[in-house]
């Protein structure tokens, strides 16, 4: 198997975390993925092989606002896993 896996998803959603502890340098961001797809009816392309290997798949997480603010809802990108040992 390969060390490394890597999936292609879509930013769906970046919120601001309100928190109570206001001390905070660089406040606290949620952000949601979901996996790219493609239709029978799409032309084949990466997407088309990304949705058949990943063909449902979400990432959540809690990321800090200056590498939230890179991030752009409704774009692509791709993430990668690979075994930390």
């Amino acid at each position: 198997m390969s060390p490394v896996m890597r999936c292609k998803m879509i930013c769906h959603e970046i919120t601001h975390v309100r928190h109570v502890n206001q001390e905070r340098d660089d406040p606290l961001c949620d952000v949601r993925f979901g996996a790219v797809c493609a239709l029978p009816k799409d032309p084949p392309g990466e997407n088309a092989v990304f949705g058949k290997y990943t063909p449902v798949a979400e990432y959540k997480a809690k990321i800090v606002k200056s590498v939230a603010d890179r991030l752009e809802p409704g774009k692509a990108y791709y993430i990668d896993f690979t075994l930390a040992e």
